[in-house]
C-alpha cells in the first residue's frame, strides 16, 4: 500500500526568517503560503484539504496532532493540514515535509486556481450589487418655509438650501418647494432667476378656493419651485413683522402644504412631471399637513 509520512512544523509570520528544520530523513519539499490558499474561507471550518499523488513505502504516521488520511482507492492521499495561529488568533501558514516520496502539487494548483477564480467571481457580485444599489434614485420633493439663498431665518433654511444639492449629485431627482416671498426689498432679488411656470391652479382652503401659480429655477441640479399667492407678498419675515406673528399663518403655510402636494402632479419641469411615486421630506410645523 503507497503511504506518505508527514511532519507539520509551525511556520513564522513573513517579518521574521523561516528556521530551516532539523529532522533526520526528512527533505523540505515544499512550502505554502497562507495568504493566497486562504483568501476563501472553507464553509466547513476545517482543515484544508490537499489532493497529492504519493510513490514509496512506509505507514502513514500521525504526529503533533496532524494525521494523513487514506484515500479509498488507496492511491491517493489526502493531507489534513492544520492552522497555525499567532499571538492574535489569526491563520498565519502550514508547510508540508513529507519523509519519503513525492508531492504533486498539480492538483494543489488546480485547486488554487479554482479557488481564486471563485474569489474573483464573488467579489464581482459583491461590486454588481453595489452598483445596483447606487443606480437606485428616487424622486425627491422638499416642502418647507424656507431655503437658502433664498430666505433664511435660521439653520431651517441652511439645511433645505444644501441636502437636496447633495442629494441630487448622488443621483435623485430633487424638488423643493417653498413660497415666494416678495417683501419690496432688495431681497426680491434672490427670486429674480426664477420664471413663471404659467400654471395656475385652485386649491380649496379654509373654505374657499385659493388661485396659486409657480415659478421654478433649475440651479445645481436641483428643482427650486416657488408657491406664489398675495398672502406671501408683504412686508416683513416669513413668520412676522414688527408687530409679531401673522394671523393667518396657518392660512399661509396650510396652501403652502396643498400646493406642495400637486406640484409633482401638474408641474412639467425638463418636459415630464414627478409623478405620484414621490418621496416627500417634510420640514418643521410649516409643513406638517403634506403627510395628512
Amino acid at each position: 500500500m503507497e503511504s506518505l509520512q508527514t511532519k507539520v512544523f509551525s511556520c513564522i509570520s513573513s517579518s521574521n526568517p523561516i528556521p530551516q528544520p532539523k529532522f533526520n530523513n526528512f527533505t523540505l519539499i515544499k512550502q505554502v503560503g497562507y495568504a493566497p490558499l486562504w483568501r476563501r474561507r472553507s464553509r466547513s471550518g476545517g482543515c484544508l484539504r490537499f489532493r497529492a499523488s504519493v510513490s514509496g513505502g512506509g505507514h502513514g504516521t500521525s504526529q503533533d496532532g496532524y494525521s494523513a488520511v487514506e484515500d479509498e482507492e488507496k492511491e491517493e492521499k489526502g493531507l489534513l493540514l492544520g492552522r497555525d495561529r499567532d499571538s492574535s488568533g489569526s491563520v498565519v501558514a502550514f508547510h508540508l515535509i513529507p519523509k519519503s516520496g513525492k508531492v504533486d502539487f498539480n492538483e494543489v494548483n488546480e485547486s488554487f486556481k479554482d479557488t481564486t477564480t471563485n474569489g474573483a467571481e464573488d467579489a464581482e457580485d459583491i461590486g454588481r450589487e453595489e452598483n445596483a444599489k447606487t443606480r437606485v434614485t428616487h424622486s425627491i420633493v422638499f416642502v418647507t418655509a424656507e431655503a437658502a439663498p433664498y430666505l433664511k431665518t435660521g439653520g431651517l433654511g441652511d439645511v433645505c438650501g444644501s441636502l437636496p444639492i447633495a442629494l441630487a449629485a448622488c443621483g435623485h431627482f430633487v424638488m423643493v418647494v417653498s413660497p415666494r416671498y416678495l417683501n419690496g426689498t432688495p431681497a426680491d432679488k434672490k427670486f429674480a432667476s426664477a420664471i413663471d411656470l404659467d400654471c395656475q391652479i385652485k386649491i380649496y382652503c379654509f373654505g374657499r378656493e385659493q388661485e396659486v401659480g409657480f415659478f421654478h429655477e433649475y440651479r445645481d441640479g436641483v428643482d427650486w419651485v416657488f408657491i406664489d399667492h398675495p398672502s406671501y407678498h408683504r412686508p416683513g419675515n416669513p413668520y412676522g413683522d414688527s408687530h409679531g406673528a401673522y394671523g393667518d399663518n396657518q392660512f399661509r403655510f396650510t396652501l403652502l402644504c396643498h400646493a406642495a402636494c400637486e406640484a409633482p402632479l401638474v408641474l412639467p419641469l425638463g418636459g415630464f412631471t414627478y409623478g405620484e411615486k414621490c418621496l416627500f421630506l417634510v420640514n418643521d410645523w410649516h409643513a406638517s399637513l403634506v403627510p395628512v
